[in-house]
């Protein structure tokens, strides 16, 4: 009967050790998944929040870029005649323009434009200024001054060129 009782506590004392160390386990898992659990109630409850900076990201990514479109030409001829209406009104004379192939850049398409014009410094800084200000914003790319060899009775002019690059939404 004494056997038979040291029997039965020992498969009690082992079920018992099963059973602790299966709570065990369970409990250091639960202390594993609390911060994460933490982390997403703190991510739910910013989910209006998220929402609204996702939206106002969008609007000033759309104010930067232009829009999506399969034509690349048809983008490239857009910010060709932008280009040169902002060099009208800063008063530079451009004297020959050239749309430039397209390129992928990251997620964006790179839209390219090659200008050549004729200026005297205080209209050069005004372009610049008018550049800076463009909405698609417009990036440059490359710029060659060199004084005209001859004067003027307005002082020194500049042969310029200029590549600019502006970028373009892919085509969803």
């Amino acid at each position: 009967m004494a056997l038979l009782a040291a029997i039965g506590g020992i498969a009690f004392l082992v079920v018992v050790v099963k059973f602790w160390g299966a709570a065990y386990k369970a409990h250091q898992e639960i202390e594993r998944i609390v911060p994460q659990i933490a982390r997403l109630k703190g991510l739910a409850g910013a989910e209006e929040q998220l929402e609204a900076a996702v939206q106002n990201s969008e609007s000033v990514l759309l104010q930067l870029v232009y829009p999506a479109s399969s034509d690349s030409s048809a983008l490239g001829n857009n910010m060709q005649q932008q280009m040169r209406e902002i060099f009208r009104e800063a008063g530079v004379d451009v004297s020959g323009s050239q749309v430039m192939p397209a390129s992928e850049e990251g997620v964006l398409q790179r839209v390219r434009v090659k200008l050549n014009a004729s200026t005297d410094m205080l209209s050069l800084v005004y372009l610049l200024e008018l550049l800076d200000a463009a909405r698609p914003l417009v990036v440059i790319d490359s710029i060659d001054l060199k004084p005209e060899r001859r004067r003027n009775s307005s002082g020194q002019q500049l042969d310029t060129s200029f590549v600019l690059s502006s970028f373009a939404l892919p085509q969803s």
